[in-house]
């Protein structure tokens, strides 16, 4: 089988610097088969027009006006099961940048990168691994994950690993709104009644069960929430 996997993540500020407003980063990414990357695009495209969505969709623009829009972008993700989503959940006030990542913070958030990454990763399928656009002080950090991946899971075909922008990806607006989603909700950002709430809410019913951690076999909607101690 062939995958592109859609990468994005949520307050990947804290681990260079603590916030009142949120403790926990989360990065998450949309598992695609190329089976149905073409099916969902015309859906989706149909669902733009009808939502009058003009511009990049994402988790920090769903309004009340766009509830209707963000639904049946809840309900196109559950409708195939050839898309699946996997996050990892990292509380910054446990990370050891001295002991673990040589003092590099940088390095620690693609560490965690590849943790979210290779537990997903079979073998004998081929990946298309893109990450959200991201400025990085060492410019090599994409290339290094793709090496690590292949020498950590070398049964499995990683063609490449590289960024891209979200606003011409699709799938990648879609990992973002079901990261914030997620984000949101472990670092307690919600208002009850905002459309932000009752989308989690409608997430929470397609799922069957409250957004948090999952065991290890949950496979349409994974969240790891990595221990440190």
């Amino acid at each position: 089988m062939k995958y592109q996997v859609y990468c994005d993540e949520s307050y990947p500020e804290l681990l260079s610097s603590q916030s009142e407003h949120a403790t926990y980063v989360v990065i998450g990414g949309l598992w695609v088969s190329s089976t149905v990357r073409a099916e969902i695009k015309a859906p989706l495209s149909a669902m733009l027009k009808r939502g009058g969505i003009k511009s990049e969709f994402k988790w920090s623009k769903v309004r009340h006006k766009d509830q209707e829009f963000y639904r049946e972008l809840i309900d196109l993700f559950f409708s195939s099961e050839a898309l699946s989503f996997r996050c990892i959940v990292i509380d910054s006030r446990q990370v050891d940048f001295a002991k673990y990542h040589q003092g590099d913070r940088e390095l620690s958030f693609y560490k965690f990168y590849y943790h979210l990454l290779a537990p997903w990763l079979s073998p004998n399928n081929e990946y298309v691994i893109f990450c959200d656009f991201k400025q990085n002080k060492v410019p090599n950090r994409l290339q290094t994950l793709e090496e690590c991946l292949r020498h950590g899971r070398a049964a499995a075909v990683i063609r490449k690993v590289e960024a891209a922008d979200s606003s011409k990806s699709l799938q990648i607006q879609m990992s973002d709104v079901l990261t914030g989603a997620l984000s949101a909700t472990v670092n307690n950002r919600l208002k009850v009644g905002s459309a932000k709430s009752n989308l989690v809410e409608y997430l929470e019913t397609k799922l069957g069960r409250s957004l948090g951690p999952t065991s290890a076999k949950e496979r349409k909607f994974n969240v790891f929430g990595i221990r440190l101690e």
